[in-house]
């Protein structure tokens, strides 16, 4: 698990005293604890593969892969594929937490706040609308964010597999210009530095 920094980006016409509602409305259908109406998982070839390894399977008896469970899953097979089904929010970006500022307060508005290391920033004081803000006009360098959520709840991240520990020069750099394109399109909306756990 990992705490990754989002830019919630939020309708200019939002009164102050409705912004963190309105991060919080942005920012729901992503949560992992939506769930959502039964669809098919199709199992990858490694997957496939793996589960065939595990019980020393026959590749060609195909039928004999579903009467194991994957995961806890019930498997079952169709004209594409070895499948389960899954409630699972498909579009489930962060788990139980999240908090505006938190691990990146101020960093939006550059009030950030010197930071110990006695302290993993989850503190209220380090959680405030007021420090963790900014009209997007007004930004001079732009924050190294995980992902941008825009009003009309297009959720937009760097790479394409995720978090993890490193991304490439190349992933960095295209991620780069993309947010400064997103930001462009909404320079008169307000940003707010979300630090959620994923």
């Amino acid at each position: 698990m990992a705490h990754i920094f989002v830019g919630v980006i939020v309708p200019e016409s939002t009164t102050f005293e409705k912004i963190e509602d309105t991060v919080k409305r942005q920012l729901e259908p992503f949560g992992d604890y939506w769930e959502v109406a039964p669809y098919k998982v199709y199992l990858s070839k490694d997957n496939i593969r793996d589960i065939i390894e595990e019980h020393n399977l026959s590749p060609e008896k195909r039928e004999n892969i579903v009467q194991v469970k994957w995961w806890g899953h019930s498997l079952a097979i169709d004209e594409q594929g070895i499948y389960y089904m899954s409630t699972y929010n498909p579009q489930a970006k962060w788990d139980d937490w999240w908090c505006i500022g938190g691990r990146w307060n101020g960093v939006v508005s550059k009030m950030s706040r010197h930071n110990s290391g006695q302290s993993s920033n989850i503190e209220p004081e380090h959680c405030s609308l007021h420090e963790n803000m900014i009209r997007i006009e007004q930004i001079e360098n732009i924050p190294q964010f995980f992902a941008l959520l825009t009003p009309d709840l297009h959720w937009y991240e760097i790479g394409t597999e995720g978090v993890k520990l490193e991304y490439s020069e190349q992933e960095v750099s295209m991620w780069q210009i993309k947010a400064q394109q997103i930001l462009a399109e909404h320079r008169n909306d307000i940003l707010v530095g979300v630090d959620c756990h994923s």
